[in-house]
């Protein structure tokens, strides 16, 4: 549900990693779900309930101080970093479900798929195009 890596490197790091290889983008995935159902727990929470102990340990080394933040703190500090350093963000809402995709039979995609529910998918957009109308740095896609 947040950037991949995180349990592998610091996140000032990877966004010094970009810069220094001259690209000036990035894409961002992210579930409906997160803004939906996720939104008030830690991360530290969700990767317990997920039962990826190798993930949290990681993070713990990398980026000690997201596992006590919530989803959307994580996100937003993600896009800050890398704002910070001059690379834009592309938000990229790839799927409805928190969970790995993708597959031709997840139910999970656009309407009419068994797990998408409309209201929700535009609550999600709705909460995060308020988060980051003001970031100079995002651009934003759905399909």
């Amino acid at each position: 549900m947040v950037a991949q890596g995180l349990d592998i490197s610091p996140l000032k790091e990877m966004a010094s990693e970009i810069t220094s290889r001259q690209f000036n983008c990035v894409r961002l995935t992210w579930s409906v779900n997160m803004f939906t159902r996720y939104t008030y727990e830690t991360i530290g929470d969700v990767l317990d309930g997920l039962d990826i102990a190798d993930v949290k340990s990681g993070v713990e080394k990398h980026n000690p101080k997201i596992l006590k933040m919530t989803v959307t703190k994580v996100f937003q500090t993600v896009i800050n970093c890398l704002g910070s350093k001059g690379i834009m963000v592309i938000l990229d809402n790839h799927i409805s479900q928190s969970r790995w995709c993708c597959s031709l039979d997840n139910g999970n995609g656009f309407f009419g798929d068994r797990n998408f529910n409309p209201n929700e998918w535009l609550q999600g957009l709705s909460f995060v195009a308020v988060q980051f109308t003001c970031n100079p740095y995002m651009s934003f896609m759905h399909f």
